[in-house]
């Protein structure tokens, strides 16, 4: 299962950078917009 969830990575990486650039900008939206008191 592993390894078949790396060849799958590996074939489509512009998918697999997609998803890393959006959760990353949802994070930081998150962190940004989380009130502190």
């Amino acid at each position: 299962m592993i390894a078949r969830l790396i060849r799958w990575s590996i074939h489509n990486r512009f998918l697999v950078l997609l998803a890393t650039v959006l959760m990353t900008g949802w994070g930081l939206y998150s962190v940004a917009e989380t009130p502190l008191d």
